[in-house]
C-alpha cells in the first residue's frame, strides 16, 4: 500500500508505511485502496470507525483510516475537541486502533472521554424527561393547579423544591372544606395526599414528585 502526502506548495511525498510520513507534519494524505482481503485488525478498525457499514467500500474505507494515520499536522485534527460529531469520533477511533502510537492519539482520548461523558449526561437527561412524562401521565407527578384525587393524581406522599418565595397547598374534602393546608417559605415542601381526599390544590410551588 502506498501513501501519498502533500505539502502546502502542492509537492508530494510517497511512503510505503504510514509511520514513514511522520518525518514531516502533513495536513493531508491519501492512501491507495487496499488490494486483497482485509486483516482481522483492519476489519475491527472499520467496525469501530463506521459501525461495520462504511459508505465507501471496505478496502477504500480502510485506506482512508491509514491516511489519517499518516497525517500528523495539528491543523488536520481540529475536530479533536469535546464537541466533535459521532462520525468523526468513530472514524478517529478506528484509525487510532490501527496506529495507537499516533502523536494525536492522547488528545483524541481526552476529547472522546469528555464527549462520552457529555453523551451520557444527555442520555440521562432524556431518560429523566421520559420518566417525568410517564409520572405526569399516570398522576404520579403534577404541577400547580387543582386536581381530583384518584382521577387526576394518585394518593401518596409528594415533595417539591421551591425558590423560597412561598408555596401554598391544600387538601380538600368533597364539600370543599380544607382538610389540611400549609404556606411554606422553605426550599422544600412535602405533603401526604390520602385516598379519602377529594382534591388537592397548590400554587407557586412548581413540580410535585413522589417521595421514593
Amino acid at each position: 500500500m502506498q501513501i501519498s502526502c502533500y505539502r502546502d506548495d502542492g509537492s508530494e511525498s510517497v511512503y510505503d508505511n504510514y509511520r514513514d510520513a511522520w518525518v514531516t507534519h502533513f495536513e493531508m494524505c491519501d492512501a491507495d485502496q487496499i488490494a486483497g482481503p482485509l486483516t482481522a485488525r483492519e476489519k475491527t478498525a472499520l467496525k469501530l470507525a463506521y459501525d461495520g457499514e462504511p459508505m465507501l467500500g471496505p478496502a477504500a474505507a480502510a485506506a482512508n483510516l491509514y491516511a489519517i494515520c499518516a497525517t500528523t499536522a495539528p491543523a488536520a485534527f481540529t475536530n479533536l475537541q469535546p464537541s466533535m460529531s459521532a462520525l468523526f469520533a468513530g472514524e478517529y477511533l478506528g484509525a487510532f486502533s490501527l496506529c495507537p502510537d499516533h502523536p494525536m492519539h492522547p488528545r483524541f482520548l481526552r476529547a472522546s472521554a469528555i464527549r462520552e461523558e457529555r453523551t451520557a449526561r444527555i442520555r440521562a437527561q432524556k431518560e429523566n424527561r421520559r420518566e417525568l412524562q410517564a409520572l405526569l401521565k399516570y398522576g404520579r407527578a403534577f404541577y400547580d393547579g387543582t386536581y381530583r384525587v384518584g382521577k387526576d393524581l394518585q394518593p401518596g406522599t409528594y415533595y417539591v423544591h421551591t425558590d423560597g418565595s412561598g408555596c401554598y397547598w391544600e387538601r380538600n374534602s368533597p364539600t370543599g372544606a380544607i382538610i389540611a393546608n400549609n404556606f411554606s417559605y422553605g426550599l422544600r415542601a412535602q405533603v401526604t395526599i390520602a385516598a379519602s381526599d377529594y382534591s388537592f390544590t397548590s400554587s407557586d410551588c412548581g413540580l410535585w414528585r413522589p417521595v421514593q
